[in-house]
């Protein structure tokens, strides 16, 4: 195009969307994970500072993705002319010095300078974070991103809430997601209402509900609700998404190398499997004994089981972790898978103690500069450095260790060409995440995914679950929960 610059050449899908959408005042750019989604809402920023609409952009996105937009996409992607001479700046609720004169800038009178703020998605939920934003907002004419817009998707959490209420304070906003239906279409209805309020036709959530749903009346305690069975008139619903969204997937837009799945069977030792069907059989006579049974209550149970196949024991006050058997054949396992990997591998694992096992395990077979561990306790200093290091050749950081609900989202860890599934949870969003931090823009080599699991347990049932594109706590509904017991 004649009439902007791009410092990094778009692909076609990419051209096509900017050229479409960079006048709008609102889109839902629904990509699939690794498609440019970053890119594009740069560009579209950066075209509306141009023309004078603008003069400032907003990026709220999950914590661990917070620097990657300060550190790479930004000076990856925004003109050279515009950032230059833009002021930039992380939100944090402790700045320290440096930090304050950054937040303090943002408000210094400039028009040659575009104002850039990011922000942890988290901050929306806490009064500071929503004092800042909202200051910010009123202090400039904003393009508002949401970075994985299904952490909004909750209209009745704080975070949702927040986005909402302070949406018509921005000139033009953005959502980015690969995956907005990560568990059923009633993800959709914050993420749009952000966008507009009169986007879907609805005049609230309920409404949204009653048309999109099918609803059926059941009875607890005396008290009656509307439980979820089913849901209708998607195809109308696929038609406002369209209307309003655009959605590219890899299969259309890039030339990706395959994605290989293999299981490997991990038999649990004599003493964990013993305190499974204890815990198993306790948790189905519980459940037969209610009046009722709901899919939260049904998760916890599973949780005890998911955490006994994974060789320890959490109390029920989260205060002590017991380890179940000296003998752990799932870290025999992953020291097996590994034996194997020549190039860099990832090992997902949702439990802490898990984390720090696995990585104690690696570090003492490859060496302590090895092996990172990337979870909810990793600094956000050290979670860059972890994936500059992974990412970068001749390093000797092979592995890493990573909680999915942490790393899981936004970055890029190309390098891996092995990623193994310690054990799984049951969010579907999260398993399609995860998976792709290592399958997009720049993947090279086949990937191998590699899930262990022991027969015949609810590994196998999650895994099933997953592979089936079926979210466990969505699926929980009626009589179904005692199948996955």
């Amino acid at each position: 195009m004649n009439d902007y610059r791009f410092k990094t050449k778009p692909m076609g899908h990419q051209l096509e969307a900017f050229e479409r959408t960079r006048d709008l005042p609102y889109h839902a750019i629904l990509w699939e994970q690794g498609l440019g989604k970053s890119k594009l809402l740069i560009d579209t920023a950066a075209w509306q500072f141009s023309q004078g609409k603008i003069d400032a952009l907003l990026v709220v996105a999950p914590k661990s993705v917070c620097r990657t937009w300060i550190e790479e996409q930004l000076p990856k992607h925004l003109p050279d002319e515009i950032y230059a001479h833009a002021r930039i700046a992380l939100w944090t609720p402790a700045p320290r010095k440096a930090e304050r004169e950054q937040l303090e800038a943002l408000f210094k009178p400039s028009r040659l300078s575009l104002k850039i703020l990011v922000m942890n998605v988290d901050a929306l939920s806490t009064e500071k974070g929503r004092d800042f934003l909202e200051k910010f907002l009123r202090s400039h004419s904003v393009f508002w991103g949401i970075d994985e817009s299904t952490t909004i998707k909750e209209p009745t959490s704080r975070r949702g809430k927040t986005a909402v209420k302070l949406r018509d304070l921005a000139k033009a906003r953005r959502i980015l997601t690969g995956t907005p239906l990560s568990r059923s279409p009633l993800d959709l209805y914050n993420q749009f209402e952000f966008l507009d309020d009169d986007l879907l036709g609805c005049s609230s959530y309920y409404s949204f509900k009653n048309r999109y749903c099918v609803l059926q009346k059941t009875w607890v305690n005396g008290r009656s609700f509307d439980q979820v069975v089913g849901y209708q008139r998607l195809d109308e619903l696929q038609q406002i998404v369209a209307k309003h969204g655009s959605r590219a997937t890899k299969a259309e837009c890039l030339d990706l190398p395959d994605k290989i799945y293999q299981i490997r069977h991990v038999q649990p030792t004599e003493r964990q499997l013993k305190l499974y069907t204890q815990l198993r059989d306790e948790a189905v006579a519980e459940l037969e004994g209610l009046p009722s049974v709901s899919a939260p209550l049904v998760l916890t149970k599973l949780l005890r089981l998911r955490q006994v196949l994974c060789n320890h024991l959490v109390s029920d006050d989260d205060k002590e972790t017991v380890e179940i058997d000296p003998v752990d054949p799932r870290l025999s396992e992953v020291l097996d898978v590994l034996s194997g990997v020549s190039g860099k591998a990832i090992v997902w694992a949702n439990f802490r103690h898990s984390i720090q096992a696995i990585h104690k395990q690696i570090v003492g077979e490859y060496g302590p500069d090895s092996c990172g561990m990337f979870y909810g306790g990793t600094a956000a200093e050290e979670r860059q450095r972890l994936v500059a290091d992974f990412q970068a050749d001749g390093t000797p950081l092979r592995f890493l260790v990573m909680q999915p609900r942490t790393g899981g989202y936004g970055l890029t860890l190309t390098k891996a060409e092995t990623v193994v599934y310690y054990d799984n949870d049951w969010s579907l969003e999260i398993r399609l995440q995860s998976e792709d931090r290592a399958h997009r823009m720049g993947t090279v080599n086949s990937v191998l995914y590699v899930d262990l699991v022991a027969p015949e347990t609810i590994d196998e049932k999650i895994l099933d679950a997953l592979r089936n594109k079926q979210d466990l706590s969505r699926k929980i509904t009626g009589d179904a929960w005692r199948q996955w017991f």
